[in-house]
């Protein structure tokens, strides 16, 4: 045999092309499945089979998400019972009014659990049921429950519902809309003290800063839902959130200034509510925090809004802090 490396390789190919028959063609052995794997290798390897007809999200949320989340909402482990109540509410905006008779049970469970954070997590889901339930039929579906929560043990829990409490009365017909309840509105503008967002306060203080901040958030909303006629119960709220110690809470009103003349231009007296407005945009273009960012041109919307305002005096300085606004932008 020739000992050269080329000798060598026709030699190793001589012996393979000589190997026995049984040896050459010996079957390798087949490894044991699992009974499911043929199925699953036929997904895997076989040609992509023709998709199904696409069902809506509709009907996937009804029939497999929110049975799954109520079911969840009756779990041992609260915190699984927490995000079922956190996902209720967003399950019931894709599902509609199909979902009320299903979900509302399991609202009204999570409702009354034991652990405050489930509590808490139902209390932010009302404004998102709410929509969900026809308007003529959310008072009394939803105010029970609302009531529950803000005499809750749990101060979490009343804050929760009280800041809940101004979009869920946008979303109440008007005549469902009781003093008591918009009065209880009206508390919240107070409920911060003022502050400067709970400095030196601890969580509690914090929390008690946020409700101003939602009322002068929803403010325009709510006074969409009473009507200008009712102004004169929520004037008082107007003057309280323009003098809150809070900037977010003064900026948030400015934004929103043209918009309430805009609500309140059909009321019956008409020198009362521009006496009001002036004395509030007199107060923004004193704000220099407010000023800088939204002052100038919510008085100047504002002046649109309400025709009769007079443009004397202060219309002078609308104008000016426009224009310094125009130049800070413009850099």
């Amino acid at each position: 045999m020739d000992g050269s490396p080329r000798g060598c390789a026709h030699e190793a190919a001589r012996r393979r092309t000589a190997a026995p028959p049984s040896i050459r063609s010996r079957p390798r052995p087949r490894p044991r499945l699992h009974p499911h794997a043929h199925a699953a290798g036929a997904l895997l390897t076989s040609a992509p089979a023709p998709a199904p007809a696409p069902a809506s999200a509709h009907t996937c949320a009804l029939q497999f998400v929110l049975p799954e989340v109520i079911s969840l909402s009756d779990d041992s482990v609260f915190r699984v019972r927490k995000a079922a109540a956190l996902k209720l509410s967003a399950v019931c905006v894709v599902v509609g009014a199909d979902a009320l008779d299903r979900a509302m049970p399991a609202l009204s469970r999570l409702a009354c659990d034991e652990i405050w954070g489930v509590r808490k997590a139902a209390a932010e889901a009302l404004p998102l049921i709410a929509m969900m339930i026809p308007p003529l039929h959310r008072a009394e579906r939803l105010l029970p429950m609302l009531n529950t929560f803000e005499a809750d043990a749990s101060r979490w829990v009343r804050s929760a519902a009280q800041l809940a409490l101004g979009p869920l009365i946008a979303a109440l017909p008007q005549e469902h809309i009781s003093h008591e309840l918009l009065a209880r509105f009206c508390a919240l503008a107070t409920s911060g003290g003022g502050g400067g967002g709970g400095s030196g306060g601890g969580l509690s203080s914090t929390v008690d800063a946020e409700l101003s901040y939602t009322c002068a958030f929803n403010l325009p909303a709510v006074l969409k839902a009473v009507g200008a006629a009712r102004w004169s119960e929520l004037s008082e709220t107007l003057f309280a959130l323009a003098s809150d110690g809070q900037l977010k809470v003064r900026r948030t009103l400015a934004f929103s200034l043209h918009e309430i003349a805009a609500l309140i231009r059909a009321d019956a007296g008409e020198r009362a509510v521009d006496a009001a407005l002036l004395i509030i945009v007199d107060l923004f273009l004193k704000d220099i925090g407010a000023r800088a960012s939204a002052s100038a041109s919510a008085s100047a919307r504002c002046c649109s809004a309400r025709p009769s305002l007079p443009r004397g005096g202060w219309g002078c300085a609308v104008g000016g802090a426009a224009r310094w606004e125009g130049l800070r932008g413009g850099r």
